[in-house]
């Protein structure tokens, strides 16, 4: 006489009671996957513009070409330029894009330009990028061209 029944598998409520489960686990990490995949565009936008900042002055100041150096801001990317003003097309232009969830807003104007030598600037200011979550990060541009980031 048996005092037990073993049972060979699972019932099917069973089944839909864990996949319902793992769907809304899956669910409510998307969002959170989503925020840290933005905050991290707007990281790393905001360290690639700050590096490029002070590389365009740090070519300035090295009297590269004897010239001045600036970068030059558009809706989905940034650019070096050679010059005191910036001139679309010019081989010489380096373009960096970035994301299209990020946007940079320049409160000094389209572009920024470091003299040759001193690498000062006449355009100082705040560079705020904005990531489509609505974080924010501030750059800071002084009148000496040292940028930093807030």
């Amino acid at each position: 006489m048996k005092l037990f029944h073993i049972r060979g598998g699972f019932t099917f409520m069973e089944v839909l009671i864990v996949i319902a489960l793992l769907v809304g686990m899956t669910g409510l990490a998307i969002p959170f996957y989503q925020s840290f995949q933005v905050g991290s565009q707007l990281d790393n936008t905001t360290q690639e513009l700050s590096q490029t900042l002070r590389r365009a002055q740090a070519k300035a100041m090295a009297v590269e070409s004897l010239s001045a150096f600036g970068v030059h801001f558009e809706s989905e990317s940034f650019t070096v330029f050679e010059g005191t003003s910036y001139i679309p097309g010019d081989p010489i232009n380096e373009v960096i894009p970035f994301t299209s969830a990020i946007t940079i807003t320049p409160a000094m104007g389209s572009e920024v330009v470091f003299s040759s030598l001193y690498g000062e600037t006449t355009h100082a200011g705040t560079i705020t990028i904005i990531a489509s979550n609505g974080a924010s990060r501030i750059l800071t541009i002084n009148d000496l061209g040292v940028v930093d980031v807030n």
